[in-house]
């Protein structure tokens, strides 16, 4: 058994390569090697300007702020389309929809906000869904899980083979390396789950998560289990069932996210001295399939209007996934 590393959190994870590499904003344009010191200037500078002037005016954006806004000034398209709502008698709908509204201002230079708000929503339409018997949210979202359509599930396919690196960085951070006693991530997925317990054992045992290509290696064959792969770790042969793979998304990824995005350890991640071009990437990824989970509940409630079908809404996660990989190119996957 290798020796345990400290849980990694979001920012560091995020950040992971930003200090030694420098990050590519456009074709042929380079930004400016990591600098957390100018970082820092920056940050107290933006509130010296408000301090003098006081709150109202924009600040200036940071590098990678800019470098983000320029790849989505080269999309011919939008960076992401939402599909038109019903309107409804329902108070608790329209909460949701206000939520949505935030998370859609946010978007997309806080896409970090725009998760943020769609999960609300999502959270909160699950438990609209369940009525009266409505439990805690991780017990509706392992209900969920299981009462996916058959096009859902294949939807859910789609966004678990397009799972960015650092998706599976997080997962290997706060799942699999993190620690045995008061790991609410692992002891929510285990107690779900049917091979998860069994997963993140093998890959605790056969790696040494200190060493960061071990991390890659570990990381790269999550991918794999997650895509419904039969692995083999020295003879270990497991296949994941297709309710654990959603399970590992939705109340591993999504919710783990949530949880460790509200600690106030965890810095703002764009004006981060850690923060680089694919700390947009995490995200966007994030954002874009809660989006979707969101819409599923909304047609399972009649609020999307008698004319769209599930086929628009697995359609518009296509297009909404195409979009985001478009915008992050290479940083989806390094």
């Amino acid at each position: 058994m290798c020796a345990r590393r400290p849980v990694i959190i979001y920012s560091r994870t995020l950040g992971r390569h930003s200090a030694s590499h420098s990050e590519v904003s456009t074709e042929g344009a380079r930004l400016p090697k990591y600098a957390p010191k100018h970082q820092r200037s920056l940050r107290l500078q933006a509130v010296a300007a408000w301090a003098d002037a006081g709150l109202g005016s924009p600040r200036a954006s940071f590098p990678i702020e800019r470098a983000f806004a320029d790849r989505l000034s080269q999309r011919a398209g939008p960076a992401f389309r939402p599909l038109a709502l019903a309107d409804s008698e329902s108070v608790p709908y329209h909460r949701e929809v206000s939520l949505l509204i935030d998370a859609f201002d946010a978007f997309p230079g806080r896409v970090d906000l725009s998760f943020d708000s769609t999960w609300r929503a999502f959270e909160a339409a699950l438990h609209d869904l369940r009525g009266p018997e409505s439990h805690n949210t991780t017990v509706e979202l392992t209900r969920f899980t299981r009462s996916l359509r058959a096009d859902e599930a294949q939807s859910m396919d789609v966004a678990i083979a397009a799972l960015p690196q650092q998706a599976l960085e997080f997962l290997i951070a706060q799942w699999v390396d993190g620690p045995e006693d008061g790991n609410k991530l692992a002891r929510r997925l285990a107690n779900a789950g049917t091979h998860l317990s069994h997963l993140r054992g093998l890959l605790r045992d056969h790696y040494d998560l200190l060493d960061l290509q071990d991390r890659r290696k570990a990381a790269r064959l999550l991918l794999l289990a997650m895509r419904g792969e039969t692995v083999d770790l020295r003879g270990a042969r497991l296949e994941l069932t297709a309710n654990d793979r959603v399970l590992v998304l939705v109340s591993g990824l999504l919710f783990g996210l949530r949880n460790v995005r509200a600690h106030g350890a965890v810095p703002s991640p764009f004006t981060s001295s850690a923060a680089s071009l694919r700390t947009f990437t995490l995200p966007y990824y994030a954002f874009v399939i809660t989006y979707y989970l969101y819409m599923t509940t909304a047609f399972r409630r009649g609020h999307l209007g008698s004319h769209v079908t599930s086929a628009e809404l697995s359609a518009n996660l296509l297009e909404n996934l195409a979009a985001a990989r478009d915008v992050m190119g290479r940083h989806w996957h390094v």
